[in-house]
């Protein structure tokens, strides 16, 4: 019986690591320097280190939702391809904006899918680049070789690192699951030693 359970038990975690995908982006974040009114283009690596197809959502939120423009708002990755999402980006006003562009990864076959963003910082105007980053070129990247990844488990999403609340929910249904059928085995076992004993 203990060996029963323990093959149950491994099969979960193993559906569960089955399930899951895992989304990475480079440059989950960049602080650029533009002049009021000029339009930067700037790119964010995105990686699909699965070992399935995905298709890859670009969407923008934030500040300068309005003012930011996406070369493609979708395409296909292959297994551990790489591809770069270009944008363009700008603001009419002098001031610190900060805008998300979101990555959502989805599987062909429909499943959950996850979602993680880059965030981009302007300042415009105000103090130059080089009071606020003496020796650093203008339009430069904070993070540049920074990879972030979002995994997903079910509907639970690991953001940049962070631990999402559907997290927690998958976590406390699997314990659920698995609690409620150790509770099914015990009363079987249960009743058939009865039966035993009877005999």
């Amino acid at each position: 019986m203990k060996r029963a359970l323990i093959i149950l038990f491994i099969a979960l975690i193993l559906a569960s690591l089955v399930s899951s995908l895992t989304a990475s982006i480079a440059n989950s974040k960049m602080v650029l320097y533009p002049e009021a009114g000029e339009t930067v283009e700037k790119s964010i690596g995105v990686i699909n280190s699965n070992n399935q197809t995905v298709i890859v959502n670009i969407s923008v939120s934030g500040d300068l939702k309005d003012n930011t423009k996406l070369r493609d708002t979708s395409f296909t990755l292959q297994p551990n391809e790489t591809r770069k999402a270009y944008f363009t980006i700008y603001s009419d006003e002098d001031g610190t904006f900060e805008t998300n562009i979101n990555i959502g990864f989805m599987p062909t076959e429909g499943k959950n899918g996850v979602g993680i963003s880059s965030t981009v910082i302007l300042v415009v105007g105000g103090k130059t680049d080089a009071e606020l980053n003496p020796g650093r070129e203008i339009g430069t990247i904070d993070n540049s070789t920074n990879v972030s990844t979002g995994l997903i488990t079910g509907g639970a999403i690991f953001d940049s690192g962070k631990l999402i609340p559907g997290v927690f929910i998958g976590m406390i249904i699997l314990l659920f699951v698995l609690i409620i059928v150790l509770l099914i085995v015990v009363i079987r076992r249960n009743k058939f030693k009865r039966r035993s004993e009877a005999k």
